[in-house]
């Protein structure tokens, strides 16, 4: 059980008095995502065993990388077949998981720079490897092209950047799914708008959520 981002701002639109006011809800949602990556950070700062209750977990196509931008030294690679957005920055943790796209079965991650030694080394040439650039995943093996999917896992304090990536033949994410933020968090993220940026006097706890209630998603 979680809240959608459009749940979370029909919350607030309705505290501003301004629950029909759709350009405010938008507004709202950027609130959402700054201050929800705010009180995320804090949080894994404070038990970074909470990162499994924020992440997100998907699986996209793989393209092939076009010849101009091949490194002819590697050979050439496969990319995500859409932009990835980048993680949060906590703990120097780039992504929870990607590999196969059973989920079970992760690739190493690589610095560029490393790539020509760990290409022709006697244990990791034929390795799978995985680097992040130009906002795509890539892969760094020439044997890969049977490989047409990955599974990707991470904490993305801004996740309506996948709604451009296709998962199972619908966008990977829209502002009706579930928020990656805890329930607890999302209280905390209300009280931070609500005090901060829409300045409503009287709110000294958190609000106390109640989607069946209060909340009417926008369309």
């Amino acid at each position: 059980m979680g809240f959608s981002l459009n749940e979370i701002a029909s919350v607030l639109s309705e505290r501003a008095n301004k629950p029909l006011d759709v350009p405010f809800q938008e507004e709202l949602k950027a609130m959402i995502v700054y201050w929800g990556a705010r009180v995320m950070k804090n949080s894994l700062k404070n038990n970074p065993n909470n990162r499994r209750f924020m992440q997100t977990s998907f699986v996209v196509p793989l393209e092939k990388i076009p010849l101009v931008d091949c490194p002819i030294n590697y050979g050439c690679e496969l990319q995500t077949a859409c932009d990835i957005p980048a993680p949060l920055r906590t703990s120097g943790i780039l992504y929870d998981y990607v590999g196969l796209p059973t989920m079970d079965s992760p690739f190493a991650y690589t610095k560029e720079e490393l790539e020509p030694y760990l290409a022709h080394g006697k244990y990791t040439g034929n390795h799978i490897r995985y680097t992040y650039k130009d906002n795509r995943v890539k892969l760094r093996n020439a044997k890969l092209q049977k490989i047409k999917y990955i599974g990707i896992r991470g904490i993305f304090p801004d996740p309506r950047k996948l709604a451009d990536c296709i998962c199972n033949n619908k966008p990977c994410y829209s502002d009706d799914d579930v928020y990656p933020l805890p329930e607890d968090l999302v209280q905390e993220v209300i009280k931070a708008i609500l005090t901060t940026e829409l300045r409503i006097p009287n709110v000294e706890e958190a609000v106390e959520v109640d989607i069946n209630k209060d909340a009417t998603p926008s369309k």
